[in-house]
């Protein structure tokens, strides 16, 4: 459950080593070593490098695995230059499973398209990031999106920090970066979020319909705007929770 968004690595490596001298390969993930790392659950869009191979673009706007590391993704969305987002160099590896990946790559039940998020991230009108208008976005997925109802139960991982505090450290992590529960009908999303359209969205006679959304731009703003959409008139109860 974690969103890596808007990282860039800077520095141009020497002789072209992303290793070596300032790196630059990696915007989210550098992976080096004999070390191995999974990422599940998880959202990476908007990752840059500058890292220099001659002619080529910049390889590892998202991850770069220098060998003998490696790295495994799963029940992931990537999304960035098609053949440039998650790169290995010197033997590194990188397994994917079954994830959403733009432009696609080799793996387990890799599919190709567009995640369709609500909102895309916006650096907002004065175009720099790090200031009060940038505008996070909302990276659920639409109702149409590949990504719904994807997931694969089996790739989570165990609730080893108890999120939900049932005392169960053993079962499948239950939640979402939001809080919302991970698994219904059986099923999960790709990404960090479960789709707030998939949740419990439209009410019964005995049970409220519930859409989870982010607030925009970000909660440190001096203004935030919270979407609510309805599809006919009724009485809703908003409730804003600090998660902090």
């Amino acid at each position: 459950n974690t969103v890596f968004a808007m990282s860039r690595a800077l520095g141009t490596p020497s002789g072209g080593d992303p290793f070596s001298g300032g790196g630059g390969g990696g915007g989210a993930i550098l992976l080096i070593g004999g070390h191995k790392a999974t990422v599940t659950s998880s959202t990476f869009i908007g990752n840059s490098s500058r890292e220099y191979f001659g002619p080529s673009p910049s390889r590892g706007h998202n991850a770069l695995v220098g060998g003998p590391a490696e790295l495994t993704v799963t029940n992931s969305i990537v999304v960035d230059q098609p053949g440039y987002s998650l790169s290995t160099k010197s033997g590194g590896e990188i397994d994917v499973r079954n994830s959403l990946v733009e432009g696609g790559m080799d793996g387990i039940d890799v599919t190709d398209g567009r995640p369709m998020f609500v909102r895309l991230p916006s650096a907002g009108a004065d175009e720099a990031w790090a200031t009060d208008d940038d505008d996070l976005g909302d990276l659920s997925l639409m109702s149409l999106s590949l990504g719904v109802d994807l997931g694969n139960p089996d790739l989570l991982p165990a609730d080893e920090l108890d999120l939900d505090l049932d005392g169960d450290t053993d079962e499948a992590l239950p939640l979402d970066l939001l809080g919302v529960e991970r698994i219904q009908r059986g099923r999960l999303d790709l990404g960090a979020y479960e789709s707030p359209y998939s949740v419990d969205a439209e009410p019964t006679a005995t049970r409220p319909g519930r859409v989870v959304s982010q607030a925009y731009p970000h909660p440190a703003a001096s203004a935030i705007t919270l979407a609510l959409s309805l599809p006919r008139a009724q009485h809703v109860e908003v409730e804003v929770l600090n998660p902090l």
